[in-house]
């Protein structure tokens, strides 16, 4: 890992600390677990429309603070895999009859569900939302191109460059789901939708930028 993705690290370190102080001081109770799940995901622009979604994979540790029985607010620090993927025809040599590009994103994560709201019930599971921001810091990104010739017969190249201008994304998000408790902790599946704002790279002039649905299910623990 270079010393950039190190510095990136701990950047994110630096972030997470901040906001469980922040939290911590009017929390009634804490819940930690670890949750995991496929993404859904791509990249966005006008000149990016030839890119679509495809799945990636996103895991990690969480932290929810209860503020009160129907407030809380989480934190979550992840590694993700973003992908997207696109069509093109080579245009470089007649040996090839289709291609296809896939763009993989590798970020480390800190999801913050800053105003969470649950909603209590006599029996189980109880639905909550929230909506929140997101940081992420890159830690590698590959681009691979699969040619296809007309015999059916493909070559995959693999490109090991760097192909982000950007080394940070950041965004907002909004989290649903349902909680179901348990005698010491609790089982949650929860979708989160992600909406970036930074421009992770250009294309001809233009930003593009990172979107992601998350389909997470994870078990905590706590007081």
């Amino acid at each position: 890992m270079s010393g950039s993705s190190h510095n990136r690290i701990w950047t994110v370190v630096v972030v997470v600390c901040s906001l469980l102080i922040t939290s911590g001081v009017h929390a009634s109770s804490w819940t930690w677990g670890a949750k995991a799940g496929p993404t859904w995901g791509g990249i966005s622009g006008k000149t990016a429309l030839g890119w679509r979604p495809a799945a990636g994979v996103s895991g990690g540790l969480f932290l929810t603070t209860s503020l009160q029985e129907k407030n809380f607010m989480r934190f979550e620090v992840s590694f993700g895999l973003k992908r997207a993927r696109r069509g093109f025809l080579p245009y470089w040599s007649n040996r090839y009859s289709t291609g296809e590009h896939t763009l993989d994103l590798y970020y480390l994560d800190v999801n913050a569900v800053l105003f969470g709201l649950r909603f209590p019930s006599s029996v189980s599971p109880i639905p909550f939302v929230g909506v929140g921001s997101f940081f992420a810091a890159k830690l590698d990104s590959r681009e691979k191109q699969e040619l296809r010739l007309i015999d059916d017969w493909s070559e995959i190249i693999t490109l090991r460059g760097d192909p982000l201008e950007k080394d940070i994304d950041y965004g907002l998000s909004i989290v649903g789901g349902l909680e179901f408790p348990m005698n010491k902790g609790v089982f949650l599946m929860e979708i989160r939708y992600s909406h970036g704002l930074a421009a992770i790279f250009d294309s001809y002039g233009e930003a593009v930028r990172t979107r992601s649905i998350a389909c997470t299910v994870g078990l905590g623990f706590g007081r």
